[in-house]
C-alpha cells in the first residue's frame, strides 16, 4: 500500500490508538475516510491536516475559556520544567492572575502565536550554527506578528558526580 493511503491498521499505530477507536472514529464521522472494495482506506494528508485542525480546535477552545476569566492568557510552546516555577510563583504572588499553559512545543508554540491562538510562546529553539536561541526563527514562524522577546532564563546544564567516580 502506497504510504500516501493508510489502512485502518496503519491509521492506528500512525495515531498511536487502538484499531478499534479508529473504527469507532469512522461511525461517528470523526476522521476523514473513504470505503473502497470493502476497505476502509485514508489519505495520509488528510489525517494530517485532520490532525492539525482538530489541535487548533482545542487551542481555540482553551482561548474562548480563558477569555471567560478576566486577566487569563493562553500559553504554548516549550514544556521547560522551569515554567512549572513560573507558574507557581505567579499562582503566589497574583491570585487573580491566570496562565493557561499548553506543551505543544516551542515550534508549534511559535507557530499558535502568529495564527493568533495563544498571548505567549514558550521557545528554546537553539541555532546551531550560531549558538542562539529563538531570535533566529522568529521570521520563519512568527511572519505576521512583531514580537516582544523576553529572554527569562540563562543557564548551564549539568551533572554532579561523586568525588572519584569517573
Amino acid at each position: 500500500m502506497s504510504e500516501e493511503i493508510m489502512n485502518t491498521k496503519a491509521v492506528a499505530k500512525y495515531l498511536g490508538i487502538h484499531e478499534k477507536q479508529v473504527y469507532a472514529l469512522i461511525k461517528s464521522k470523526r476522521i476523514p475516510s473513504t470505503r473502497v472494495t470493502g476497505k476502509w482506506i485514508f489519505p495520509k494528508k488528510l489525517i494530517d491536516e485532520w490532525i492539525e485542525s482538530n489541535a487548533q480546535k482545542g487551542l481555540g477552545q482553551v482561548r474562548e475559556k480563558s477569555k471567560r476569566i478576566e486577566g487569563a492568557l493562553l500559553a504554548s510552546g516549550s514544556n521547560d520544567p522551569i515554567l512549572d516555577m513560573v507558574h507557581t510563583y505567579m499562582k503566589e504572588s497574583y491570585p487573580e492572575f491566570y496562565i493557561f499553559s499548553a506543551n505543544t512545543g516551542s515550534t508549534d508554540g511559535l507557530k499558535a502565536l502568529n495564527k493568533g491562538y495563544t498571548d505567549i510562546a514558550w521557545s528554546h529553539l537553539l541555532e546551531p550554527r550560531t549558538g542562539e536561541y529563538n531570535i533566529p526563527f522568529l521570521p520563519t514562524y512568527l511572519p505576521d506578528v512583531q514580537p516582544v522577546v523576553v529572554n527569562l532564563f540563562y543557564r548551564d546544564l549539568g551533572f554532579i558526580v561523586a568525588s572519584k567516580n569517573p
